[in-house]
């Protein structure tokens, strides 16, 4: 979504990030390396850095036009671990695609809500 997004390329699609993360082993059984999200992610054209906690960072990065992924740990979005991706901060809520529901992509969220699930964060821009 974020490589898709900010290239305004539709041929990075799911299953072509999928299937390079396999060849480069960034997946494995466990799942998704984070690796991917640093260094994997140039090989789309996009850089990756961690992102610290805080939701003055997580504004600042938004109303930037720099899209977040965040590694979720158990409890609204998953039961073991999922991936969303943070795309805008509007009315001091932030916007968000959830690759598993549309009804909460079309939610806003407080950062509150957010913050207990999150395990890791990366910002992103074009290379």
């Amino acid at each position: 979504m974020v490589a898709a997004g900010l290239r305004q390329d539709t041929s990075v699609t799911p299953l072509a990030v999928a299937n390079y993360a396999q060849e480069q082993g960034y997946y494995s059984e466990a799942g998704t390396s984070w690796d991917l999200m640093t260094t994997g992610c140039e090989q789309f054209g996009i850089q990756g850095e961690e992102l610290a906690l805080g939701e003055s960072s997580v504004k600042e990065q938004l109303e930037s036009g720099h899209p977040i992924i965040c590694s979720m740990g158990p409890g609204t979005f998953t039961i073991e671990g999922h991936y969303i991706v943070l795309s805008g901060w509007k009315n001091g809520m932030i916007e968000i695609h959830d690759p598993n529901s549309v009804s909460r992509s079309k939610k806003l969220w407080a950062y509150g809500e957010l913050e207990p699930q999150i395990k890791n964060m990366w910002v992103y821009s074009v290379k």
